[in-house]
């Protein structure tokens, strides 16, 4: 009588009980989805291609312990309930109010599985064809239980929303309201406290805990909020690695600073945060007590500040003439007798913001270049309080009219271009 199956099977390794109910439910397989489990690493995600031999139509690869591929799922069973005829809509309704308005920023879908990076043109049309609104944005308060997120929830919107308590674990689901600031329309998302999954013990709060994080993807900036006597926890690193891989803006935000006596104490807590934070380099530190209602200017101006950024469109030759400059100054490291350099470049989305490079070879590619001109593009684009990502794809033949060297620069002697690293 069910209208969607999920299939569970352990991407490790599949025994003769699983093979055997894989034939017992292939008179099922228009409504069945075979969900591979514990893809952890991305490096896995085209092994987990192999569960396709087994002739089923829908394959979702998914790691449920850290989140990842839960929106692919999610689209398939809507996917099966749409050819039923079944009311699936109320799926992508049930987090609607905290999603931003058009949901096209990307330029080539909403996910970067679904860019076809071989259209560079298209790219760039459907790029400068979004339309950013700096007059509304989607905000998630996220951190650990009883950090005082719905404190400032509350703070926020001006009414009791969420419940405030001393018990850790209050909220259980997402609390949802608009409030205006200097003409920009914000809409807060108050999100369950994200703790340790061995303390995930009951049905609701597990839900609402996987609801959080789905809406790390559907906010413009995440708040992740963080106790300023307790400092960080391994738990505030797991949530902000979730907000990295979703590319949202994110404020390091200290909360309960009317409990420290001296400016020094607050300092000394912002250094070691980042020095235990080394990926979060780029995001603000700001200081508040959501009681005492103190810095909450502050951190909505720098919420405005993110949300510029991350709508921020950079002009494909402006890119491609700063990676030249850039490349003179520091060239790839190479591997031996393997050169490597960036041969073109664009940018792919806008919040998240990302860029795609065509490099000469994608295999062994220096990550501390990528870190190198990541950096570089923050502090001369002005995107230095924002994620910044970078895909990586391989020249292939047809690509060989697109490179950032002149003419002039490729036509330099062999030896010659070599001490500058621009040898083929």
């Amino acid at each position: 009588d069910a209208s969607a199956i999920l299939f569970m099977l352990d991407f490790k390794g599949v025994n003769a009980q699983d093979d055997e109910l894989l034939e017992g439910f292939r008179k099922y397989a228009d409504k069945l989805v075979l969900v591979v489990n514990k893809v952890d690493d991305p490096s896995h995600d085209n092994a987990a291609w192999n569960f396709h031999s087994y002739g089923y139509k829908r394959v979702c690869a998914i790691s449920a312990s850290h989140a990842r591929g839960l929106g692919d799922l999610e689209d398939a069973v809507c996917g099966i309930l749409k050819e039923k005829g079944l009311a699936a809509d109320s799926f992508d309704r049930r987090d609607e109010e905290c999603s931003p308005s058009d949901g096209e920023r990307m330029a080539g879908g909403d996910k970067e599985g679904e860019l076809d990076l071989d259209d560079l043109d298209g790219i760039q049309r459907r790029l400068a064809s979004v339309k950013t609104d700096d007059r509304h944005i989607v905000i998630s308060i996220m951190g650990k239980p009883n950090t005082g997120k719905s404190t400032l929830s509350n703070l926020f919107l001006g009414e009791d929303k969420s419940i405030v308590s001393d018990i850790a674990g209050t909220t259980r689901d997402i609390v949802r309201g608009d409030f205006e600031y200097k003409g920009v329309l914000f809409s807060v998302c108050d999100t369950a406290g994200i703790r340790r999954k061995s303390k995930v013990n009951e049905d609701i709060e597990y839900y609402s805990v996987n609801r959080a994080i789905r809406n790390i993807g559907e906010s413009d900036v995440v708040l992740l909020v963080i106790d300023c006597q307790e400092g960080i926890t391994d738990q505030d690193k797991k949530i902000a690695s979730l907000i990295i891989e979703r590319g949202a803006g994110v404020v390091l935000v200290l909360n309960k600073v009317d409990l420290l006596e001296k400016q020094s104490q607050f300092n000394a807590v912002s250094d070691r945060l980042r020095f235990l934070f080394p990926q979060l380099s780029f995001a603000p530190v700001v200081g508040i007590s959501a009681l005492k209602h103190k810095g909450v200017t502050k951190l909505l101006d720098t919420i405005i500040g993110i949300k510029r950024q991350l709508d921020t469109k950079v002009p494909t030759s402006s890119l491609n003439s700063a990676l030249e400059q850039w490349n003179r100054s520091f060239s790839p490291p190479r591997n031996g007798n393997v050169w490597y350099k960036v041969l073109y470049a664009t940018q792919v989305s806008i919040s998240p913001v990302r860029f795609l490079f065509i490099v000469n070879r994608k295999k062994g590619f220096p990550e501390s270049y990528v870190s190198y001109v990541k950096n570089k593009m923050r502090k001369h684009f002005k995107m230095d309080s924002i994620p910044v990502s970078v895909v990586l794809r391989e020249r292939e033949r047809k690509d060989r009219s697109q490179t950032i060297f002149s003419s002039s620069e490729e036509s330099r002697p062999k030896s010659e271009r070599k001490k500058n690293g621009f040898s083929r």
